[in-house]
């Protein structure tokens, strides 16, 4: 069947492993499905945070008192 879903490999220690089946199990998913969920999240998070204007305190725009 073909995919427009490209494979990625990776290693977690055997306890991550462990909860990531339970994990899968009680949600009727696979692993790969709740790995890809995960990344997928975490990717959303980190661009969204990215797209936040910064404040004048990040731009070292601080008022000396």
């Amino acid at each position: 069947m073909p995919t427009d879903k490209a494979l990625v490999s990776v290693y977690v220690p055997q306890d991550i492993k462990e909860k990531l089946e339970v994990w899968a199990k009680e949600e009727d998913r696979s692993v790969s499905y709740i790995v890809g969920r995960l990344i997928i999240e975490a990717i959303e998070v980190r661009e969204s945070k990215k797209k936040k204007p910064s404040s004048a305190k990040d731009k070292g725009d601080e008022v000396a008192t």
